[in-house]
């Protein structure tokens, strides 16, 4: 019914753990699971007893050596006469290195709140020292001046983009940045000293950006409000976004006692923002005063869509300016579980379901006109398509059997999977409720497979001619039977 992967991101540095959801619609006997990795046998599947609520089965602690797509496959070997559902495929874009754009708007020797980023996305081995240490992180930074940010800087080379105390971003590279985003990237904003919010409501939020998930209202700061600090509203046991799973009852993560002594106030328009933190509200029993100026309740990071990319938003500095947890552990994590769990893998174009095509990415940086064959080595044509912007990409015809598929751009080929839409070997009766919302919540009136007593006490009540019409006819021809013997002429033989 699914295989999935535990992790949104899949590397070479950590194991992954995949999860496969196998169901039994009917009788049968107990099928045996088995798991391949790029058509490899892998151990952890066995005997699994069917039925309609098995609970997931796990392959853990797989080790991606090798960076870019891998096929994973769950199968369930038995007796099974519908084989066409037996296996599922996922496409796995394993990654080696991501390349991040960190552009400091500081522009001051050794470095402002970028060198605390460098720090946290990729921190250099402590056993050699900061000094021409390398990082085993999958993640590689490079810090720029915002004075680069543009022309200067070809941004599709990267996943993510972070702009950390930037005073404002001119008109093109915030069109850059857009482009950037709906084409699958991330970019990440801190806020600093240096930020103009109006000029980032100007440039970053328009009918046509949606770089920010609101407007910029204003700075709340400590001095301003007498208190020593602001406290982020995190509670380990309750319920936390999903960018947060990693803190899910720890405590002492650090994230409760950190503080913050400055923010942008913003104001949440955009439907597609998840608030993943934000700051104590009034009236809420945590820790300090019930109420008071400490607790705002606003948000202090945000993260939304636009595009096939995401926008993740903090409130707070990068560095020491407004916040007191840098450099400690916690800051270390939360960024990279924020980046980590933003990063698009890129990988669902290659995982598809049965009546869909392959579309091939515009970015994928084609040398030769793609070729794409089913597992038979025959080729499938495979259209050029023009959009309204004048983007060209490259579209098959809708794949109608499952398998692995492979499509050569001229310097690479890259696996395409085509499963069975999961609900399709579900062969349960429907309930009334579910009938009726598949069909668009129309006025239905569903009924039973008997008739009521009084429908059909309704048919018989006077409105059924059928026998008076049949006793006429077998009256009319008994008549004229009688009549032909008794009149008509005839010989003895």
């Amino acid at each position: 019914m699914d295989l999935s992967i535990e992790d949104n991101l899949v590397t070479t540095k950590f194991t992954a753990d995949f999860k496969a959801i196998a169901r039994g619609f009917g009788n049968g006997s107990n099928p045996v699971l088995h798991w391949q990795i790029d058509d490899k046998d892998v151990p952890g599947g066995g005997l699994v007893k069917l039925n309609e609520n098995v609970p997931a089965v796990m392959l853990p602690n797989q080790a991606m050596k090798a960076g870019g797509p891998h096929v994973i496959s769950a199968a369930i070997v038995g007796e099974d006469r519908l084989k066409v559902d037996d296996t599922r495929y996922r496409v796995v874009n394993v990654a080696s290195e991501i390349p991040v754009l960190i552009v400091d708007g500081e522009r001051r020797a050794g470095g402002g709140s970028a060198r605390f980023l460098e720090d946290a996305i990729a921190p250099p081995d402590s056993s050699a020292g900061r000094t021409g240490a390398k990082s085993d992180s999958v993640l590689v930074p490079r810090v720029i001046s915002d004075q680069d940010l543009g022309d200067k800087e070809v941004l599709g080379k990267y996943r993510a983009v972070i702009l950390t105390n930037v005073t404002q971003v001119p008109e093109a590279a915030a069109a850059q940045l857009q482009a950037f985003v709906e084409q699958g990237g991330v970019l990440m904003l801190f806020m600093g000293p240096r930020v103009d919010g109006d000029e980032y409501n100007r440039t970053l939020l328009t009918d046509k950006r949606h770089l920010l998930p609101g407007k910029l209202v204003q700075k709340m700061s400590v001095g301003n409000t007498g208190v020593d600090s602001f406290y982020f509203d995190f509670r380990p046991e309750g319920d936390l976004s999903t960018y947060l799973n990693i803190y899910k009852g720890v405590q002492n993560s650090g994230l409760d006692t950190a503080r913050v002594f400055q923010y942008w106030k913003i104001n949440v328009t955009n439907p597609a923002t998840e608030r993943v933190l934000d700051y104590l509200p009034a009236g809420s029993a945590v820790r300090g005063p019930a109420s008071g100026p400490s607790r705002t309740g606003d948000p202090a990071i945000t993260v939304h869509t636009s595009g096939k990319g995401r926008v993740i938003f903090f409130s707070t500095s990068a560095d020491d300016a407004w916040m007191s947890f840098v450099g400690k552990p916690v800051n270390v994590v939360l960024v990279n579980e924020l980046l980590k769990k933003a990063i698009n893998p890129n990988d669902s174009w290659m995982n598809l379901s049965v009546g869909e095509s392959v579309e091939v990415p515009a970015n994928l940086g084609l040398t030769a006109a793609p070729t794409l064959s089913d597992s038979a080595k025959k080729e499938i044509p495979v259209f050029p398509v023009t959009t309204a912007d004048g983007q060209t990409f490259y579209r098959s015809r809708p794949l109608g059997v499952p398998g692995v598929y492979h499509l050569s751009t001229g310097n690479a080929t890259y696996p395409i999977v085509v499963n069975v839409p999961a609900d399709e070997a579900d062969v349960r009766t429907l309930p009334d409720a579910a009938i009726r919302k598949a069909m668009g919540d129309i006025g239905l009136s569903l009924h039973g497979d008997r008739f009521a007593p009084e429908s059909a006490a309704q048919l018989n009540n006077g409105r059924d001619l059928g026998w008076s019409v049949m006793l006429a006819v077998l009256t009319l021809a008994g008549f004229e039977c009688f009549v032909a013997m008794r009149f008509g002429h005839h010989r003895r033989i």
